[in-house]
């Protein structure tokens, strides 16, 4: 999935969302776009879920 973080500054912020995911679902991949400000996320866990996970981490999902 796809997602527009708009909070995301550096690659720091995309770590510390990283972290939060990976701690609900050790198999996932992130990757972050720091100028465009998107997240792709391959993980099991589902999008209400991911967005939980990346509030958690102190990031809004535009």
């Amino acid at each position: 999935m796809k997602l527009k973080v708009p909070s995301i500054a550096c690659d720091n912020c995309v770590a510390g969302i990283e972290r939060e995911i990976r701690d609900r679902d050790p198999n996932a991949k992130v990757e972050g776009n720091v100028s465009q400000k998107i997240l792709t996320i391959e993980t099991e866990m589902t999008e209400a879920a991911v967005k939980e996970a990346i509030v958690a981490a102190g990031h809004e999902v535009g």
